[in-house]
């Protein structure tokens, strides 16, 4: 429901290009909520907004459920975990239900939130501006993956829920929670929903008892769950399921689980035989492979060196950012795309698939051929079945080589399925020492089936 930016990034390309901006910034008082939201930092009486929207609205009465003007929610998105991908931008914040970090613009990989509901007539001058520099800025990342998707729940997230335990004991909640008794029922599930039935004493204190626990334990906190799907009306469906933890291996070297120095440790104490077991539990945790042997470990390391990252959201695992136009990833607007610089070219991984690529120059022509890893038990659909999200494969527009005809599939099963191992070649027209395609594709089992995968982006070097 935002109507304006809070306290935006005012940095961002999108404020001062291409069309020119003159801000008219303007202090409004914080909505009442967002101190509830926010368990560590504390919440400021102000915020500096920007106006977007022509309507008015007090910010300290927000409307809740049917508008005075029957317009439309805006939206906003939860900034719990988000910035642990290197993919993702804050932009603008906004004013809205919600806490003060809930962003109305925001950017992961190709993907731009524009969080405002309303036509362009309905927009301020500035806010008309600001949506077409939005517009030219997300299409620099138009060929950019998204590096990783929600899979667990971020530690922030529990954060935000232990603070939000106060807000139902608010006269704004009484209506719902009239007696101390429903209030602390509404706080127990609140508890229970996060740790089951290991709540720590003093996630049940004040506020500042909550705050103190949370901070000592924040570097160690983990989800033990994961995604589980479920089926109705022929539509598969997910939710998270899990309990937040204290690892106890973690805590015992003093290090954070979000720490590289964490995976340097515990490959070190393997080698040297030093709490085998405890490194292994880690490396198995947080390691974003499947080695047996520290050397293979360290590789694994070596290899990805500067490029790991952490991800709540993906599982609490590292990964890397590497791959395809590693710098470009992490911090520019564009990949590379003439070779010259690029290595290990071929590797993309999301969740059951690895694919790799390579591309051999044919006559007139080109074969990428793309061999894909899934998960035991896991398939892709193949293209013509009956399935909604199928295989698909094309070259960005505008590049060197192009998709010259129908990919050459495997066989399939009679429901249209393409499993374990297998190889798909792709013929391909054009010039040029790197080739480049977009896959989709969505991985599926019997019980459950991976978000689909688009634009997943494959580079390689042309071999004559």
């Amino acid at each position: 429901m935002p109507q304006s930016t809070s306290d935006p990034n005012l940095g961002h390309p999108i404020f001062h290009g291409p069309l020119p901006i003159e801000l008219e910034l303007e202090e409004v008082p914080t909505p009442p909520k967002y101190k509830y939201y926010e368990l560590v930092d504390d919440v400021p009486e102000t915020m500096t907004t920007v106006k977007v929207l022509k309507k008015e609205w007090d910010t300290l009465n927000l409307p809740v459920g049917e508008r005075p003007d029957k317009s439309e929610a805006g939206v906003v998105t939860t900034g719990d975990g988000f910035l642990d991908s290197p993919d993702t931008e804050w932009i603008a914040g906004g004013m809205h239900l919600k806490g003060p970090d809930y962003f109305a613009i925001g950017r992961q990989g190709r993907l731009l939130q524009w969080g405002f509901y309303g036509t362009v007539d309905e927009m301020t001058e500035t806010g008309q501006r600001l949506l077409v520099n939005a517009v030219h800025y997300i299409h620099g990342f138009r060929d950019h993956p998204i590096l990783t998707t929600r899979e667990a729940r971020p530690r922030e997230g529990l954060a935000t829920s232990l603070a939000l335990l106060d807000l139902y004991a608010t006269e704004d909640m009484k209506e719902y929670y009239d007696t101390p008794e429903k209030v602390k029922e509404a706080q127990e599930r609140v508890l229970e929903r996060s740790f089951g039935k290991d709540v720590p004493a003093a996630a049940r204190g004040a506020r500042e008892e909550r705050r103190a626990w949370y901070e000592e334990n924040e570097p160690y906190l983990y989800w033990d769950g994961g995604r589980v799907g479920s089926e109705y009306a022929g539509k598969a469906y997910f939710r998270l399921e899990g309990k937040h933890r204290i690892d106890e291996d973690a805590r015992a070297l003093g290090i954070a689980n979000n720490d590289p120095a964490l995976l340097e440790r515990a490959v070190a104490d393997l080698r040297e035989g030093v709490e085998p077991e405890r490194a292994q539990r880690l490396l198995a945790r947080y390691g974003g492979a499947d080695h047996d042997s520290a050397d293979e470990w360290q590789g694994w390391l070596d290899g990805n060196e500067g490029s790991l990252f952490a991800s709540d959201w993906g599982g609490y695992r590292f990964q890397a950012a590497g791959g395809p136009g590693e710098a470009d990833v992490r911090g520019s607007s564009r990949f590379a795309v003439d070779g010259d610089e690029l290595e290990n070219l071929s590797v993309t991984v999301s969740p059951a698939v690895e694919v790799t690529m390579s591309t051999t120059a044919d006559g007139d022509g080109a074969r990428a051929v793309l061999d894909f890893r899934l998960e035991p038990g896991f398939w892709i659909y193949a293209p013509d079945s009956d399935a909604e999200f199928e295989f698909g494969v094309r070259a960005p527009s505008g590049f060197a080589w192009q998709v010259a005809g129908d990919p050459v599939l495997p066989r399939v099963d009679p429901e249209g399925r393409i499993h374990g191992d297998f190889r798909i070649e792709v013929p391909l027209e054009g010039a040029g020492d790197v080739a480049t395609l977009l896959i989709d594709y969505q991985a599926c089992d019997e019980t459950l089936c991976h978000f689909p995968v688009t634009d997943a982006r494959l580079m390689s070097r042309v071999e004559t």
